[in-house]
């Protein structure tokens, strides 16, 4: 019998597991796969249905990712087995982003067989702990009871995607992303999970990563700026904001949050999705910005939405906060009166344009940053007695 992999590698209670150099190789590949979602909107701007597919399409990817991660996270011991379904995971996800395109039905069938793939090899890793003992197995079954329907829904929709329209297909996706990613939240809720298997701060790592790696990103998108635009205002202001909103992101999650804990970390999954997917959405106004320095309604309000669900999230992280940190009503007040602020005055580039708009996210990512590193060093904002 397989030892139970909870009683390896443990100290002081808290289950340390290094990242290991094929999961940071892992990350670059699905960052990549994320990116390249952006081409959705390519030809047909920011309508209801392109967001739709990319919020779809996104979404399906970062489960995928999350799946193996937290597959390794558990059980992961750098066996050639566990690598060679590494790598034939990341195989699947360079195919399936070559495989975007503006036309859903074109992508049908590439897209889900290589979700199929994706998730199928990790649905096999959890099989062969279903011969283990004590919380490996119970571990397994409860993963593989959320990873089985979601690979016979994207085994459906390649087999039978001739006869589904678009529409059908996009909402099978959707059913699959509801299953995937909130099912571990409600599967068996009876059931009693071993939450030493998961190593806290290796999760906490893995997730700064592949966000990192989507700040690394954007400066893609900031050199094209620069590349069109010159050393301009537009350019400072763009490259200032993605420094500012790294810097908020580096302050909170790397400085303010304790790693060394016992925790399932739900809150630190679902945030740095939506915080990678705002990230990649605002790449997707810079974008568009480019093609026409004057922003449009449809962009200031993607741009807002985007920064303020970035920071609502960032701000969720709290919960994780190391010990010492306190953060009173006065500080969440002044946090979201800056992000707020900075929202609004992204419609300043209706009549301003491109600085304009640049004006709002910038406002938003200096002053939160300023705040947090002020909180960081223990500077009292508020001059509170006893902080």
């Amino acid at each position: 019998m397989e030892k139970d992999v909870a009683e390896v590698g443990r100290r002081e209670g808290v289950w340390e597991r290094p990242v290991a150099l094929i999961e940071l190789f892992y990350d670059l590949v699905y960052v990549y796969a994320i990116s390249k979602m952006t081409s959705i909107f390519q030809g047909e701007g920011l309508s209801a249905h392109a967001f739709a597919r990319y919020l779809v399409a996104s979404l399906v990817v970062l489960q995928a990712w999350m799946y193996m991660t937290n597959y390794v996270n558990r059980f992961g011991r750098e066996r050639w087995g566990e690598n060679v379904a590494i790598v034939v995971n990341m195989c699947a996800a360079v195919f399936m982003s070559n495989t975007i395109s503006a036309a859903w039905s074109e992508m049908l069938v590439g897209f889900n067989a290589s979700m199929l793939a994706m998730l199928g090899t990790v649905a096999v890793l959890y099989a062969t702990h279903l011969g283990a003992d004590g919380s490996s197995r119970t571990m397994a079954v409860f993963s593989l009871k959320t990873l089985l329907p979601v690979c016979a829904i994207y085994l459906l929709v390649a087999v039978v995607a001739p006869v589904l329209g678009p529409r059908v297909a996009l909402g099978l996706d959707a059913l699959a992303i509801v299953v995937g990613i909130f099912g571990p939240a409600l599967v068996d809720r009876g059931m009693t999970l071993d939450v030493t298997m998961i190593s806290f701060p290796h999760l906490a790592e893995r997730f700064e990563l592949i966000t990192i790696i989507t700040f690394g990103e954007s400066v893609v998108t900031v050199a094209e700026v620069c590349e069109r635009v010159g050393l301009s205002a537009s350019f400072l202001m763009t490259f200032g904001m993605v420094i500012a909103l790294f810097g908020c992101y580096v302050v909170q999650m790397h400085n303010l949050v304790e790693h060394h804990q016992v925790q399932r970390g739900l809150r630190l999954i679902y945030c740095h999705f939506a915080m990678v997917i705002a990230l990649n959405l605002l790449t997707v106004c810079l974008n568009l910005l480019m093609e026409s320095p004057m922003p449009t309604p449809a962009v200031c309000l993607l741009a807002a939405a985007s920064t303020a669900t970035f920071f609502c999230c960032l701000f969720l992280l709290s919960k994780y906060h190391r010990a010492g940190v306190s953060f009173g009503a006065r500080d969440w007040v002044a946090l979201a009166a800056m992000v707020l602020l900075g929202c609004a005055l992204t419609f300043s580039g209706l009549a301003l344009g491109m600085e304009g708009f640049l004006l709002g996210q910038l406002a938003a990512g200096v002053g939160c940053f300023a705040y947090l590193l002020a909180m960081d060093k223990g500077i009292s904002v508020w001059h509170t007695p006893g902080r």
